[in-house]
């Protein structure tokens, strides 16, 4: 499997930062022929390697001023939960962990009040929710 990952890094690597970005420019960066490279991409897709392109959206451009990860310990933990935590329309992604906060929620808000009031409203008012800890974020450095 690593040797087949090997194949396709230089690939991935600039998809990963450009998504929109044309073969014929990957080909330019890697020195990898434009046939190749369709090939390879292709092959990826139907490997389930690349699952899906993406937009990665600048948040306060639509008036979300505040980004947070929300950490729960979710009581009886099942996939009826998952499903209404995830329906919430300021949660953007959700992940089960490991340890006693086993939901870690990526949240955004208009501003800090708007954050306390959703987590307060959506969150700590469901009696399966345990303890829930927020942590703002700064700075994002990497998406």
């Amino acid at each position: 499997m690593l040797q087949k990952l090997k194949k396709y890094e230089a690939i991935l690597n600039i998809l990963r930062e450009d998504a929109d970005i044309s073969m014929k420019e990957i080909s330019k960066k890697t020195g990898i022929p434009i046939t190749t490279i369709h090939n390879r991409i292709k092959a990826m897709k139907k490997e389930g390697i690349i699952k899906c392109y993406r937009a990665i959206i600048d948040p306060k451009k639509l008036g979300y001023n505040v980004q947070a990860f929300v950490q729960l310990a979710v009581k009886g933990l099942d996939d009826e939960k998952i499903k209404k935590i995830i329906s919430l329309p300021n949660v953007v992604e959700c992940y089960t962990v490991s340890g006693p906060h086993n939901v870690i929620l990526k949240v955004y808000a208009e501003t800090i009040e708007a954050l306390n009031n959703f987590v307060d409203s959506q969150l700590r008012s469901k009696d399966w929710v345990g303890e829930v800890i927020i942590e703002i974020v700064m700075n994002v450095m990497k998406e």
